[in-house]
C-alpha cells in the first residue's frame, strides 16, 4: 500500500539508501544488516510504483512454506567452554568461551559477538519502531520484516537467499538465509536470519554468518541456546 502524505510516498519494506534516477530512497539501517526503520519515503510516485513491483516480486520469491531451514548440527552450548552473551532486550545465547565482544566498523545498535578471527558472528537485534506512524506499526509484522532482511541482503551481495519457517527458543520464526563471500576475508560463507515478534508485541532479529565449513556449527548456537530470559 502507498499512502499519500504530500509529495511524499511511505512504504514498510525498503531497507537502504540509495539513489534511483532522480529521485532518492531514504530508509534508516544499521550494521548487520539489521533494520533500525523499516520505512521508505519517495520522492516520486512513478518510482514508488516501481519499488513496489521489486519489493512484491521479493515476497513472491520468499517461498517461506516450501523450503526447508538451512541444517544444522548439535552444539555443545550451555556445556562447559561456553558463555552466555546477550541482555534482555535482545535475548541470550550461548558461544565459545573463546568469543569476543564484536563491533561493527560501521556502529550501530547490533549485540554483536565473534571468534577471534571474526570470520563467525552472531547478531541480536530488535526493530526499532520509534518514528513510525500508527498505521506503519500496525503494518509490521513477521513476514515484512522477513522481506525487509531478503531485500537488505539482496543489496549486500549475497545470493541463493531461501526463506523458511522454523523455531527459534518457543517462538516461531522466520529464516532468511543465503551465501557470500566475506568482504574483508575473502572467505565463501552463509548468513542465517531469524524473524520473530515475541509476545510484548516486539519484532527480533538474530542472524549468524560464518564460513561454509563452520556455518552448522554457529547456526547450532543459536538454535539450541537462543531465549529472551535467563534461566535462574
Amino acid at each position: 500500500m502507498v499512502t499519500d502524505a504530500g509529495d511524499v510516498y511511505n512504504y514498510n519494506i525498503m531497507t537502504t539508501r540509495y539513489k534511483k534516477g532522480d529521485g532518492i530512497h531514504v530508509a534508516n539501517v544499521c550494521s548487520g544488516n539489521v533494520i533500525v526503520s523499516v520505512y521508505a519515503d519517495f520522492r516520486k510516485e512513478d518510482e514508488a510504483e516501481r519499488s513496489l513491483e521489486e519489493i512484491e516480486r521479493i515476497l513472491r520469491s520468499l517461498k517461506i512454506d516450501e523450503t526447508e531451514a538451512l541444517e544444522s548440527f548439535p552444539s555443545d552450548a550451555g556445556e562447559e567452554g561456553m558463555q552466555v552473551v546477550g541482555n534482555e532486550t535482545v535475548g541470550y545465547v550461548s558461544v565459545p568461551d573463546t568469543w569476543v565482544k564484536f563491533t561493527d566498523l560501521d556502529g550501530g545498535t547490533d549485540f554483536q559477538y565473534s571468534n577471534i578471527e571474526g570470520t563467525a558472528i552472531i547478531t541480536m537485534n530488535i526493530f526499532d519502531t520509534k518514528g513510525l506512524s500508527d498505521e506503519q506499526k500496525a503494518a509490521l509484522d513477521t513476514r515484512s520484516a522477513a522481506s525487509s532482511v531478503w531485500y537488505n541482503l539482496e543489496n549486500n551481495d549475497v545470493t541463493n537467499i531461501s526463506g523458511a519457517t522454523v523455531k527459534i527458543g518457543t517462538y516461531d520464526a522466520l529464516q532468511v538465509y543465503g551465501s557470500f563471500t566475506s568482504e574483508d576475508h575473502g572467505l565463501a560463507s552463509y548468513i542465517v536470519c531469524w524473524i520473530f515478534e515475541d509476545e510484548n508485541g516486539i519484532m527480533h532479529y538474530v542472524s549468524a554468518e560464518a564460513p561454509v565449513e563452520s556455518a552448522s556449527e554457529v547456526v547450532s548456537y543459536v538454535e539450541s541456546s537462543f531465549t529472551l530470559t535467563l534461566k535462574e
